[in-house]
């Protein structure tokens, strides 16, 4: 970020609260200086996912509600038991497919509880025949504020808004704004903290870097993975991840997540892995959990693998549930095992290990970054300090012997 864009952020900071902005508009975003546009429907995003939020809402209530839970409810584990076939045995096999690895880090620079500044940093590597051949990088600083909306209600007042800065060529979102009672973030109707809408960044960016790798360097029959879920959060995030399948079923990209923990239970409350694992037979395997999509904001089907002899973990697997009933799972996740031999983490994909490696912000960076910010100018870390201090107390408190 360079001397201009610094002043830029800056003068929003001193600017005071912009105009009210409704909870996952991207409208706004298109107009920031530091925003790329992006190829859109005529039809407002913002309105896409509304719509489709409450068509949905009631029919799925039940479901999605289990879902938050972290509960998988078709799992029966005494079926899984009596019925060994429910593990399918797999072998390692290559594949001629190009196959896309996403990651993301980020970092916060300043935070408080009205203000957030972090660095975002997205990866993907495109590989194919267990070859690196192309590699997408998305880089930029991203300022979250608080700022009160035109929502009418008890403590839907304030929500959280987001400006973007750096090179246009490396702002893969658009500026978007939460509610900060969204429920997906807040327990106990207490507001979730303004620097986790850093977090929200950088799983959009993630996601568009997915889609850009579906659009522009991936074909029929090759692969999309994810690191993480495909699981919708919020209504922004529900559409860039509608874009990212609509792009995939065009291209016949298929979309998949792999998840490094899972905290899911089973129907009695045990570790869902743990529950598997205590009964899975030897080698490598893959058990599909659930036939039919998680929840409308959770559009994937899921499975549980083992994808090495020498791993001690369980990957808790996704893909999107209108792909899924089509797909050779049994090609895919030995494709996956072939990819998973590297000695380092056995059973865990290697290029996934290395989209980590180079999207994971390091404490340097984090410190340089910060340092950068603050002593730019004087008049910069006089509008800062007063952020800072509001939450840096206990680190004093920390420094003294």
């Amino acid at each position: 970020m360079d001397r201009k864009e610094l002043k830029q952020m800056i003068e929003h900071i001193k600017a005071g609260r912009a105009r009210p902005i409704s909870e996952g508009s991207l409208e706004e975003g298109a107009k920031e200086k530091g925003s790329m546009p992006t190829r859109r429907s005529r039809i407002s995003l913002a309105e896409h996912a509304e719509e489709n939020k409450i068509k949905h809402a009631e029919e799925n209530k039940i479901e999605h509600e289990k879902e938050e839970q972290g509960i998988i409810s078709s799992v029966k584990i005494d079926k899984i038991k009596d019925a060994k076939s429910c593990f399918i045995h797999i072998t390692k096999v290559g594949s001629e497919s190009c196959v896309c690895f996403v990651d993301g880090g980020s970092a916060v620079i300043i935070d408080s509880p009205s203000l957030a500044v972090g660095l975002i940093r997205a990866v993907g590597i495109v590989v194919k025949k267990n070859r690196c051949i192309k590699a997408i990088k998305k880089e930029f600083y991203v300022m979250a504020e608080s700022t009160r909306s035109d929502e009418e209600g008890e403590g839907m007042a304030i929500s959280y808004r987001t400006r973007l800065y750096g090179d246009k060529g490396m702002i893969n979102i658009n500026s978007f704004s939460i509610n900060s009672l969204h429920k997906s973030y807040s327990a106990a109707k207490e507001r979730f903290r303004v620097s986790k809408m850093i977090d929200i960044a950088r799983r959009l960016s993630e996601i568009s870097v997915a889609k850009e790798a579906a659009e522009e360097s991936l074909g029929n029959a090759d692969i999309v993975v994810l690191d993480g879920n495909l699981k919708a959060m919020n209504s922004v995030e529900r559409c860039y991840l509608d874009e990212l399948y609509s792009t995939a079923k065009k291209k016949g990209v298929l979309v998949c997540a792999i998840q490094k923990s899972c905290t899911k239970l089973d129907e009695k409350g045990d570790c869902l892995l743990d529950s598997l694992s205590r009964d899975a037979p030897k080698g490598i395997w893959f058990c599909r959990l659930k036939e039919k999509r998680l929840s409308e904001m959770h559009r994937a089907e899921a499975f549980v693998a083992r994808m090495n002899n020498s791993s001690k973990y369980l990957f808790f697997c996704e893909i999107f549930d209108e792909q899924a009933k089509n797909a050779d799972l049994t090609k895919l996740f030995g494709f996956f095992s072939f990819m998973s031999r590297d000695l380092a983490f056995p059973g865990y994909p290697y290029w996934l290990i290395k989209a980590d490696c180079l999207a994971r912000v390091a404490d340097t960076e984090k410190e340089m970054a910060s340092a950068i910010l603050l002593s730019s100018d004087k008049e910069i870390e006089n509008s800062l300090m007063p952020f800072v201090h509001s939450l840096d107390a206990h680190q004093v408190l920390d420094n003294i012997r």
